[in-house]
């Protein structure tokens, strides 16, 4: 949960800020302190200049968070995922019990080592093919981890030593096979392949996970390439949705010492109402763009980047109408 936990502080950073920001200068002009400071000389440019700079601040702090950190927390997270995915197996097993259902094996082993996957006097009944189930038994075994392309464990080997295996048609099925004899062959070793279906969603990289120059190598790669036109769309909406949602503080800054001087009476739920409808209408422009970018509807770069614009001309309009008067 902590390392999604990252995942959340490119939001909650600009979230928190919006409403400090409301709720200072809200409290300022509603107790005629703004007043108190225009008369000692304080013109309102001067006042802005700390929600401005704390605004900077927090704006390239949320770019390295995503561009550096929400990557790896979500790479980590799955890697962590895949690990426990693949290390439950030797979790299942009880020594001196026969384990069915063992992803489609029937298995018994007399001792197991559930920290290390090691397994000892281990018996099989493979019914994968159920014209030509096998069993195995082997004097040790051990579960393996199979990495993918991606270093993540997609599938787990079920390495066995010093054994026999034994096959025969299935007597019930049908007359083709009833010319087939027994047979037995004997291993040293033998590798007896595992697939984990319920981690395959993971298999494949997904732009949120990419490190910013596997993101830029992967941008450079599927350029101009037809087949991958759509991953291509993904990877640079991804980019752009990196960089603008991290200017989301110094935007903020802006339209929250212009929605905060106005003259209002409860500070705190005021401050409440506008930093929700702020946060719904941007947020919900974001993903709208995402959504109409990704599908080759509207450029990336100006789609991605029209809600901080919007907001921006809003944020100044509302801080020289302050100013004027």
């Amino acid at each position: 949960m902590g390392l999604l936990g990252l995942n959340f502080l490119p939001i909650a950073i600009p979230i928190s800020f919006l409403f400090s920001v409301l709720l200072v200068y809200g409290r300022l002009s509603s107790d005629s302190e703004l007043i108190a400071m225009r008369a000692a000389g304080w013109g309102l440019r001067r006042l802005f200049v700390p929600a401005l700079v704390f605004g900077f601040v927090l704006s390239f702090s949320c770019l390295y968070i995503t561009l550096d950190l929400v990557p790896w927390s979500s790479h980590s997270a799955k890697e962590k995922f895949h690990r426990i995915t693949g290390n439950k197996l030797a979790g299942s097993l009880e020594a001196g019990t026969f384990t069915p259902g063992f992803y489609k094996l029937s298995i018994y082993v007399n001792e197991v080592n559930h920290n290390t996957g090691k397994l000892k006097g281990v018996f099989i009944y493979d019914e994968r093919n159920p014209g030509y189930p096998i069993t195995i038994a082997a004097k040790e075994g051990s579960l393996v981890p199979w990495k993918g392309k991606d270093n993540m464990t997609v599938a787990v080997l079920l390495r066995l030593k010093d054994g026999s295996m034994h096959r025969a048609p299935n007597l019930n099925d049908a007359d083709e096979r009833s010319q087939l004899r027994y047979q037995k062959v004997t291993f040293s070793t033998y590798d007896l392949l595992i697939k984990l279906p319920e981690i395959s969603p993971y298999q494949t990289s997904r732009p949120i996970t990419m490190q910013i120059k596997t993101l830029l190598k992967e941008i450079k790669r599927t350029e101009g390439k037809s087949e991958e036109e759509q991953f291509n769309r993904e990877l640079r909406s991804e980019f752009w949705k990196r960089i603008t949602v991290s200017f989301a503080c110094l935007i903020f800054a802006l339209l929250g010492v212009g929605l905060g001087i106005q003259k209002i009476r409860s500070v705190k739920s005021t401050s409440f109402l506008f930093c929700i409808l702020v946060l719904l209408v941007y947020y919900a422009l974001h993903l709208i763009g995402i959504n109409l970018a990704e599908k080759g509807l509207l450029p990336i770069a100006p789609t991605l980047m029209a809600p901080d614009i919007i907001f921006l001309i809003i944020g100044i309009f509302l801080l020289r109408r302050a100013t004027k008067s």
